[in-house]
């Protein structure tokens, strides 16, 4: 299991199960008692940081997490 909360903070490129790719800063992560459905942690990812928003994934959609430069 990959230890989420480690990225918080560090820009990131993400592999995720459905072969989209991502890369951005993880700006924020959700414990998976803080989740109600499903029940497992997830990282809010900035893609942009030029424009509100950006993306929220689950563990079980992360296939490949690394922390780039």
């Amino acid at each position: 299991m990959i230890e989420l909360e480690k990225f918080v903070g560090n820009k990131v490129h993400i592999e995720c199960t459905d072969g989209k790719i991502y890369e951005g800063v993880v700006d924020m992560f959700s414990d998976a008692t803080d989740n109600i459905e499903p029940e497992e942690d997830g990282i809010g990812i900035c893609i942009d940081p030029k424009q509100k928003g950006g993306i929220f994934l689950y563990q079980s959609d992360i296939k490949n997490i690394e922390i780039i430069d």
